[in-house]
């Protein structure tokens, strides 16, 4: 039927998942890999992650979460000791810039990324940049600052913005409420890796 949707994926347990993630597992030893959990919000499920991490680590299997750091301190410390790697959304600084442009507050994120510091958990920042929201000097230099206070995190990532979403919220009928948003200019891109590199960061543009 023409415009109708398909229910895209199925529910399974731990042990079902596990057995998916180790079909390639002879891809993960080749080229060093392993398995990514993402999104959505994977923590919003943190139990069940909890449980599927520690199956993973007892096989061997390398485990990189992908999150926004908006969780409970709870939910965080369930799957801390069980992943390899965290790549953690930072997006500006200021709690009332977050706010504005999010709907919620940022400071659970900021003590969530800080608690993962203060354990030496291996985590890349990533900092999604959008042109008017976090693209200027101020707010580069608040993320440069503030991730260089944090012991043991070195490496930041910079994502150019870019209107892929759009396409999928109209799909689902949804409203895309960045659709004034606009990727920065190249030269402007360079210039926060430059000033994030000021701030002795490991900078790369792209994921």
């Amino acid at each position: 039927m023409t415009g109708a949707r398909e229910t895209v994926g199925r529910a399974m347990n731990v042990d079902e998942l596990l057995t998916e993630i180790l079909k390639d597992r002879v891809f993960y030893d080749e080229s060093g890999g392993g398995v990514t959990f993402s999104g959505g919000e994977p923590l919003m499920q943190a139990q069940f992650l909890a449980a599927v991490l520690k199956k993973c680590r007892e096989r061997g299997v390398h485990t990189t979460i992908e999150t926004s750091g908006y969780t409970s301190p709870s939910n965080l410390e369930l799957v801390m000791d069980h992943t390899d790697l965290f790549l953690y959304d930072v997006k500006v600084i200021d709690d009332d810039l977050h706010q504005r442009h999010t709907g919620v507050s940022n400071r659970t994120i900021l003590q969530n990324l800080a608690a993962l510091a203060a354990r030496r958990k291996p985590v890349i920042i990533r900092v999604p940049v959008i042109a008017g929201v976090n693209d200027d000097a101020a707010s580069i230099g608040a993320i440069g600052a503030f991730v260089a206070g944090l012991e043991g995190v070195r490496e930041i990532h910079l994502l150019p913005f870019h209107e892929s979403a759009g396409a999928k919220y109209r799909s689902l009928s949804r409203e895309f409420h960045m659709t004034g948003a606009h990727r920065p200019g190249d030269q402007r891109i360079r210039s926060a890796a430059a000033q994030l590199e000021a701030c002795g960061l490991l900078v790369s543009i792209g994921g």
